[in-house]
C-alpha cells in the first residue's frame, strides 16, 4: 500500500510540476518585449544567405518572457565545416543601449553595442575567439524590404590585423 501511495504521490506531483511550467510558458508567450526591443523586431524569424562561398543561417526569437531576443546562427564553408554560435540581445537600463553577448561553437565570445540611424543598425562588437586572440567589428544590419535583410562588416580587425570589409550580403526570409 505505501508503494502504490508513493508512485501516487509521485505522479501527482509530476502532472503538477508539468501544468505550471506549461501554465508559465503560456502566460510567457503573451508578455511584452521591452520598448526599446521593438525597433528590432524585425529581425525575429528565420533567415539565410547561401549565394557565397559560405551559407550562414540564422534565426531570431524571443526569450525570457520577451525581454531578451536570441539568436542562433551557422556558418558552413564549401568543405562544409560549421560554425555555430548564439546571441543574446537586451535593453542594458544603466547605460541607456541595446547589448549584446554571443558565443561559438570554437569557444569564442564577446559581447556588442546596437546603434541606430538613417534605418540602419550598427552593431560595434570587441570578441575574442577560442585561441583567445583579440579583436573588434562594426556590423551593419538594414531592413530592405520584410523578406529581405542587408548585413555587411566593416572596420574588422584580429590579432592587430586588418580584416577586409564583407558584404554587403543580402539575406531572405525563410518564415
Amino acid at each position: 500500500m505505501l508503494r502504490i501511495l508513493k508512485n501516487f504521490t509521485l505522479n501527482l506531483l509530476a502532472c503538477l510540476a508539468t501544468f505550471s511550467c506549461q501554465s508559465v510558458d503560456q502566460a510567457n508567450s503573451y508578455a511584452d518585449p521591452p520598448e526599446e526591443l521593438m525597433p528590432l523586431s524585425w529581425m525575429i524569424g528565420d533567415w539565410e544567405d547561401d549565394e557565397g562561398d559560405i551559407n550562414v543561417t540564422y534565426s531570431w526569437k524571443w526569450d525570457l518572457d520577451k525581454s531578451f531576443m536570441v539568436q542562433s546562427f551557422t556558418l558552413k564553408d564549401q568543405d562544409d565545416n560549421p560554425l555555430s554560435g548564439r546571441q543574446i540581445l537586451g535593453w542594458d537600463p544603466n547605460e541607456q543601449i541595446i547589448r549584446s553577448w554571443i558565443f561559438d561553437s570554437d569557444g569564442g565570445f564577446g559581447e556588442s553595442e546596437w546603434n541606430y540611424d538613417e534605418g540602419t543598425w550598427y552593431v560595434n562588437t570587441v570578441y575574442t575567439d577560442g585561441d583567445g586572440e583579440k579583436g573588434s567589428a562594426t556590423q551593419i544590419y538594414k531592413l530592405i524590404d520584410e523578406k529581405t535583410l542587408e548585413y555587411s562588416q566593416n572596420s574588422a580587425d584580429m590579432g592587430g590585423q586588418f580584416i577586409p570589409n564583407e558584404g554587403p550580403y543580402k539575406f531572405v526570409r525563410k518564415r
